[in-house]
């Protein structure tokens, strides 16, 4: 048990392994192998462990609990709910059965759920730790059902807990507080896409503070032209000390998402206004690229997301998308960040669209009658810059694009999956598209 806790985990491994030969159905030494194995990102493996502990004590809620984490792990939602809930009916007087239902109701988008069991979850959370767990997981589905002042309240307890928040220091400042009249670092957060929605609060933060922006090196030109009034710097991923802190007294620091917390509390107060602006040099090349195909150009993406950030539910494959690319009158651009010429007629220009700087994505999708895109970053960058955009939302998507009704954060289309399938939803786009043609 010391190996893992200090994250020796091969140490710990072979140890475990040498346990077992002596007493291979020992369920305590079994499950440690599980715990290991999970903590080692080997979920398959350790879900293949756990299994076997069940054979030995179908009623162990440990075990259940334990394989319900795995299956959340592998995207497999329904079995983890299952699991949850057997642990709970074994144990339910427990904390971590509790945590991870609600949890998993969060991801099946089942907010209300997850809403009911919070109460339970809050009684049973005995120390600090267990708490911060709870409100890191509820603040997703608050944010959800736009109970923003509480939502992002919790989604600062993710803060360093989750790798997505990673918490960047400069020298010993502070969290920011929200007060006024300092030298705040804002920096950028999760993914490029976060960090462009996280962006539209800049401008209220200038209003009330001195600006530092620290971002990913490909936003640091488009950042520049569109805050002119902060400074900014592409150094959010630098790993060694940041030279430009020298030059500045920096008084505070925050996540650009935690800037919610203090300037979009109600849904009136999302402007829902662009406020990047493309390079006007770059939009000048573009636009005559783009004459030289007929018909109305429109933007293509349809990969949305990583592995663990549910890819296979937010992307869809070019003949699903056959109805679209069949409507005359259009000429399709790739606007994928990565991938070589993926045919079907789709214009591939990879020395805009795969380069280092973003701020060539954002002119060529400013120079474009519309886009279509999947809940991806692109889909966001037209959003910040004022962009017609159509967007292929899955039946539950991530917190950004809420559970029902419009974006607060931008004026785009949303069209919504109803259960797994895109047909009817790509079909009815598609007629809406010809009907404008």
């Amino acid at each position: 048990m010391g190996l893992l806790k200090s994250g020796q985990l091969d140490e710990a491994q072979s140890s475990i392994c040498k346990a077992l030969e002596d007493e291979p159905d020992n369920v305590n030494y079994l499950l440690l192998a599980g715990n290991i194995n999970t903590a080692a990102n080997r979920f398959g493996f350790a879900s293949t462990i756990y299994h076997r502990i069940l054979q030995l004590n179908p009623e162990y809620a440990a075990g259940w609990n334990n394989l319900g984490h795995c299956y959340h792990a592998l995207q497999r939602f329904d079995e983890a709910a299952q699991c949850f809930a057997k642990s709970l009916h074994y144990q339910g007087d427990h904390f971590d059965p509790y945590n991870n239902m609600l949890l998993i109701n969060v991801v099946m988008g089942n907010p209300d759920k997850a809403l009911e069991i919070y109460p339970i979850a809050k009684w049973l959370a005995d120390d600090d730790g267990k708490m911060k767990d709870l409100k890191s997981n509820i603040a997703l589905a608050l944010l959800k059902k736009r109970m923003w002042k509480p939502g992002w309240e919790a989604f600062d307890s993710m803060l360093s807990k989750v790798k997505q928040r990673k918490e960047l220091f400069y020298g010993d400042a502070p969290y920011w507080d929200g007060r006024g009249g300092q030298c705040v670092v804002a920096y950028g957060e999760q993914g490029i896409g976060d960090e462009i929605m996280g962006a539209s609060m800049i401008p209220d933060l200038s209003e009330d503070c001195s600006v530092i922006i620290d971002c990913d090196n490909r936003l640091e030109g488009l950042f520049k032209r569109s805050f002119p009034d902060c400074t900014v710097y592409g150094t959010r991923f630098q790993k060694t000390e940041k030279e430009w802190l020298a030059n500045h007294r920096v008084d505070a620091r925050v996540a650009v998402l935690s800037l919610g917390r203090w300037y979009r509390q109600r849904d009136e107060d999302f402007p829902r206004e662009p406020y990047l602006k493309a390079c006007p040099v770059r939009r000048d090349m573009y636009r005559h690229l783009l004459s030289q195909y007929p018909g109305r150009k429109m933007g293509l993406a349809w990969t949305g997301g990583l592995k663990n950030t549910n890819k296979a539910d937010r992307s869809l494959t070019l003949e699903q998308l056959q109805p679209l690319l069949s409507i005359p009158g259009i000429t399709w651009v790739n606007l994928e960040y990565k991938g070589g010429d993926p045919g079907h007629g789709i214009k591939h220009f990879p020395w805009i669209t795969q380069t280092n700087d973003y701020d060539d994505t954002a002119a060529l999708v400013a120079e474009l009658d519309g886009v279509v895109s999947v809940t991806t970053a692109v889909a966001l960058l037209a959003g910040a810059i004022g962009q017609q955009c159509h967007v292929l939302v899955p039946e539950h998507p991530t917190w950004h694009w809420l559970e029902s009704g419009e974006m607060p954060w931008f004026p785009l289309k949303l069209h919504r999956r109803v259960g797994n399938d895109w047909t009817s939803l790509i079909d009815s786009l598609a007629e809406e598209l010809r009907g404008t043609t």
